[in-house]
């Protein structure tokens, strides 16, 4: 990004400021999701368990994540000029395209359980 967007030293220092912050906050909430999704794993031979209060935790944790990477990227978009802005939001469009792309099919290596 800031080689396309052509940075300037100032904004290359704190796009490298925002990015730190940016993966650990999300490695955070990815390390609070992974403790949550092995509790509801490790209880598939319970009988009597709900996994219904640790989905809605990793359902809301995984909507905190969302909200903190518009939260970056408005920021990103506050050090960028008049100029990069354009070519900033042609990005994101682009990144957010992939996305939404589902990978292609594979083919199976083993056969179904």
């Amino acid at each position: 990004m800031v080689k396309e967007l052509q940075f300037n030293q100032n904004q290359t220092e704190r796009f490298r400021f925002l990015s730190h912050q940016h993966r650990e906050t999300m490695k955070e909430f990815d390390d609070e999701i992974k403790q949550f999704k092995d509790i509801l794993f490790n209880s598939l031979s319970k009988v009597h368990f709900s996994s219904d209060s640790i989905s809605n935790k990793i359902g809301a944790l995984e909507a905190e994540k969302e909200k903190e990477l518009f939260a970056f990227f408005r920021e990103l978009r506050k050090i960028c000029s008049a100029e990069q802005v354009s070519i900033f939001d042609s990005l994101i469009k682009k990144a957010l395209l992939k996305k939404g792309r589902k990978p292609p099919r594979e083919r199976r290596r083993h056969p179904p359980i």
